[in-house]
């Protein structure tokens, strides 16, 4: 989603009521795109969050959230559906969205066909709010449908356990919505599904995972590909690779106060997923569920695709070492200081670390490469040297 604050996509608004924008997090969206296009990946793209319960606060611009956004323009997170003001203002953020010329690729948004579609909205109404207006969100649609006519548009509005009460009637025979979706683990997909389709729309699962006790993927991906109603479900969710090494890690929950001191469990915490399926080490990031759940989607994947379930990885690119490299020589001779070095570490956190080298080098310093390592065992080539280091 998109954001407001000093390192986002929204950084301000003029006394005119011109929004400011953050080209910086905008080029982050470029490159996104232009690799998503890359590697055949399609996109849904919503465009603002739900609101949190701490809106009126500080600190009001994690997650995109549409509290920070109306407080942005002077006003409370429960006029933004309704005030005048706030809704033109969200309208001139989506206008200049799709018509934004990915720097890196040139297409303009609204014609990147790697958007598979819009959403006006994360989860919004929440759990416990009511769903947006119905009026609100034909308008939004409808300005999507105008600047990407060739993406679907999807609504926002969080069905959860009662989506044939909040998709209001209105939104579902407009022709400008095209798909509903919903975030739960797995009690009432058909129901919602075949709600859905009975009134000639898509439905997707937009989220499911992230669940103690452990959510049945398995059976929810087996249910996905028979039931032609279910357009498609997609996991909560994954974290990827971070360029300061290891990768990013996300836990939500509240975990279990066991021995009612205000201490929590962190085994009790939902975390999220790396690719692919490192073991459970919850200090770190990594949730018990991932060495399961990972192969768990690949196979689902392949069987959706119609490739055998032995399809091979894809072959493995040598790593490639970001300290300044030397010319090195491979006739020198090269030790195995280690194996079996994992990444499977929280952001910025060190890999390896040679322990033995440290007052060993006597002046001359050490060259260093890497091999990468395949889940079934298949090695790379060996990456760039670099060196010496000391």
């Amino acid at each position: 989603t998109l954001a407001v604050g000093p390192h986002y996509h929204v950084t301000g608004v003029d006394a005119n009521g011109n929004l400011q924008f953050g080209e910086a997090a905008f080029v982050a969206m470029d490159w996104a795109l232009a690799l998503a296009s890359q590697h055949d990946v399609k996109l849904i793209i919503p465009f603002i969050n739900n609101h949190f319960p701490n809106d009126n606060g500080e600190d009001v611009s994690g997650y995109g959230n549409y509290g920070g956004f109306a407080k942005l323009l002077g006003r409370h997170w429960k006029q933004f559906f309704t005030d005048r003001v706030v809704i033109d203002t969200f309208k001139q953020l989506i206008t200049y969205v799709l018509n934004r010329k990915n720097t890196i690729s040139g297409v303009r948004y609204g014609d990147d066909p790697t958007i598979l579609a819009w959403q006006t909205g994360n989860e919004l109404g929440g759990h416990d709010d009511p769903p947006p207006p119905p009026e609100w969100t034909i308008e939004i649609a409808r300005l999507i449908k105008h600047l990407a006519p060739r993406s679907l548009v999807s609504d926002g509005t969080l069905g959860w356990d009662n989506g044939k009460r909040r998709w209001h009637r209105d939104v579902l025979k407009a022709p400008e919505v095209d798909i509903f979706v919903n975030h739960y683990n797995d009690k009432y997909l058909e129901r919602d599904a075949d709600f859905v389709a009975g009134n000639g729309k898509v439905f997707v699962n937009g989220e499911f995972g992230l669940y103690l006790p452990a959510c049945p993927y398995d059976g929810v991906l087996g249910r996905t590909i028979k039931n032609h109603n279910i357009a498609g479900s997609m996991l909560w969710s994954l974290r990827y690779h971070s360029g300061a090494g290891g990768f990013y890690t996300h836990c939500e929950g509240y975990g279990h106060d066991k021995n009612g001191g205000g201490a929590r469990d962190r085994n009790d915490y939902y975390y999220s997923y790396h690719a692919p399926g490192f073991r459970s080490n919850p200090s770190q990031g990594f949730g018990h569920e991932e060495q399961s759940v990972m192969p768990t989607i690949r196979s689902h994947a392949l069987r959706i695709s119609n490739l055998p379930p032995n399809t091979p990885f894809p072959p493995l690119i040598p790593p490639q070492l970001l300290t300044t490299s030397a010319d090195g020589s491979e006739g020198g001779g090269w030790d195995c200081v280690a194996e079996g070095v994992t990444d499977d570490k929280p952001t910025g956190s060190a890999l390896w670390r040679d322990e033995w080298c440290v007052g060993h080098g006597g002046g001359r310093g050490w060259w260093y490469r890497v091999q990468a390592v395949g889940v079934a065992g298949s090695r790379s080539a060996m990456s760039n040297i670099v060196g010496p280091l000391h």
